[in-house]
């Protein structure tokens, strides 16, 4: 009563909120730490609560399955508790409010119950059935190499972004004695292309600043430049190989952009059949009223 009178509801409220919030991280957090030091053979031991709804730590096993051991893997298994405790007591409050009950939402969960069960049908019976061979894959591309021209000059690039020149010029050092750009990349790189090695894929000097557009036309494939100082760092850039215009792409650089094409098509095929096939197992049609 003291705290409602000296900040009134709206800082109660607010309060409130983040005492409640803070308490399920301090929870999550506890949990997780207690889990760590139990047996990993405890799949079954209760690790999280609301009412007596539980989470084991099967149920978290489950959840995160790639998880490995470090301070990261950790956040997660914090976080995932945490959410999991959180949304467990939003809907058993919902469930005390008798939301479920209402027309509308019955309605919701039926047509969502109705689509997934249609959606594991159809993953069964149509998408695990639809092979692409590679005879395939080689016919289309002979067929519509049309599809595969460049339509401008593209570079295929890798680049590895640091912040300071020294390191920039340690970085070159590595590749020029011959380590491997990808590990290099992902050790020393801050560019969000890091995880993939530093690897830029095929672009036009357009989509690159000035700075780096200039260096990279002069470049001969598999050089690596000196440094390049941009507002971000300094890049170190590998040219990989150049295609000018009008050239056609290798069936390698397009293979992976022909195969959504022919299992589109091939599932249309299989999805087609299946449905005259069931047609004919019953009686449908659509009805007009009179």
């Amino acid at each position: 009563m003291a705290y409602d009178r000296a900040c009134g509801p709206q800082k109660r409220d607010k309060f409130l909120s983040r005492f409640c919030s803070r308490t399920v991280w301090c929870l999550a957090t506890a949990v997780i730490s207690l889990l760590a030091a139990c047996s990993k053979d405890q799949g079954q031991q209760v690790i999280a609560h609301v009412g007596k709804s539980v989470l084991t730590a099967q149920d978290l096993t489950d959840a995160l399955p790639e998880i490995k051991d470090s301070a990261f893997s950790r956040l997660q298994q914090e976080r995932y508790v945490q959410q999991w405790l959180e949304a467990e007591l939003l809907y058993q409050q919902a469930l005390k409010e008798k939301i479920d009950r209402r027309p509308d939402v019955r309605r919701d969960l039926e047509k969502l119950r109705k689509d997934y069960i249609v959606s594991v049908f159809l993953a069964e019976r149509v998408d695990q059935q639809v092979q692409v061979s590679e005879a395939e894959l080689q016919d289309y591309y002979q067929k519509n190499q049309e599809e595969f021209e460049v339509a401008e000059d593209l570079y295929q690039l890798d680049m590895i972004l640091v912040e300071t020149l020294a390191q920039a010029k340690e970085v070159r050092d590595r590749l020029v004695a011959g380590e491997d750009f990808s590990l290099v990349a992902k050790e020393k790189s801050i560019d969000h292309n890091r995880e993939l090695g530093g690897a830029w894929g095929l672009v036009p000097l357009q989509q690159l600043t000035p700075a780096l557009a200039s260096v990279v036309a002069k470049m001969k494939v598999q050089d690596i430049s000196q440094p390049v100082k941009s507002s971000l760092g300094y890049h170190i850039i590998r040219l990989g190989e150049m295609l000018k215009k009008g050239q056609v792409r290798s069936y390698d650089q397009v293979r992976e952009a022909i195969l959504p094409r022919e299992r589109a098509q091939k599932r249309e095929q299989v999805y087609q059949k299946l449905i005259a096939h069931l047609s004919e197992q019953v009686d449908l049609g659509i009805d007009r009223g009179e």
